[in-house]
């Protein structure tokens, strides 16, 4: 089987599909099939076993033109390459991940951390952004995880409209509903061991957020600003992750019964989380 990555306007890749093989002997093959399937959007080819390309495209990572290569946020960010630099250089023992579940604001989250823990290791995503290896794998390798959660519906919404969704799509939103109610599963099953934050704190409160993860990593936080972090994003091309990014597709329709019982029961967890 081919796969390949849809990228948006900042080369990130937003959704990965397989293909067979016949139909892409050539990756210009591949491009030309996906047209005939009515997919728009710049595609480009990636392979499963990192055959090429360097790694496997996930949800999140970016393609890189200059080196034609598939990398993560923290290759990308002047900042957060940066911040590894220092954590090399000072040979610290802190460790933070963060990762979260698409549009909860898993990048603005990355660079808040990066600002308010300069002295600690940061990373978002385990092997690539909202692999739920994360959240089972992850906390036996860092010293702290942090998982941004956000209610189902807004959630959903935000993917529809920034993911180029087809609203009206009901398989592919009962989709989306059952891949968010196995994430919020995996992170009640692995509450203990997981920092979770609230997404609404994080856009009102980021200080709060910055406290709650130092108790846990009992590590003393870095004096930051709103304006700073905001000013580091546009640097890197990042302004369209801010948490004030509440892009949502009003015209989603999630009134299929079915659909609507997946994420009343994602709902129910995702409360309790956040109690």
């Amino acid at each position: 089987m081919a796969h390949f990555a849809e990228l948006n306007e900042n080369n990130m890749v937003t959704r990965v599909i397989v293909i067979d093989n016949k139909d892409a002997e050539t990756e210009q093959a591949g491009k030309d099939f996906i047209a005939t399937m009515g997919l728009e959007g710049n595609w480009i080819q990636t392979s499963y076993n990192a055959n090429f390309r360097k790694k496997f495209a996930g949800i999140g990572n970016f393609y890189d033109e200059a080196t034609d290569t598939f990398i993560n946020l923290h290759e990308k960010s002047k900042w957060l390459q940066l911040a590894s630099i220092n954590y090399e250089k000072n040979n610290l023992e802190k460790s933070i991940l963060v990762d979260g579940f698409p549009r909860s604001g898993n990048v603005y989250l990355s660079y808040l951390l990066g600002f308010g823990f300069n002295t600690c290791s940061q990373y978002t995503g385990y092997k690539f952004f909202h692999n739920k290896e994360s959240i089972t794998e992850a906390p036996s390798k860092f010293d702290v995880v942090v998982i941004p959660v956000r209610t189902p519906v807004d959630s959903i919404k935000s993917a529809v409209s920034y993911f180029n969704y087809d609203p009206i799509d009901t398989q592919g939103l009962f989709t989306l509903a059952t891949d968010n109610l196995e994430w919020m599963k995996s992170i009640r099953d692995n509450k203990d061991k997981l920092v979770v934050v609230d997404f609404s704190t994080l856009t009102t409160d980021p200080q709060a957020i910055v406290n709650k993860v130092a108790k846990a990593i009992k590590v003393l936080p870095s004096d930051f600003t709103n304006a700073a972090i905001t000013a580091r994003m546009n640097e890197d091309n990042m302004q369209l992750n801010l948490p004030n990014e509440t892009t949502s597709n009003n015209d989603v329709d999630l009134s299929n019964p079915l659909i609507a019982e997946v994420i009343a029961e994602a709902t129910e967890i995702y409360n309790k989380l956040i109690a």
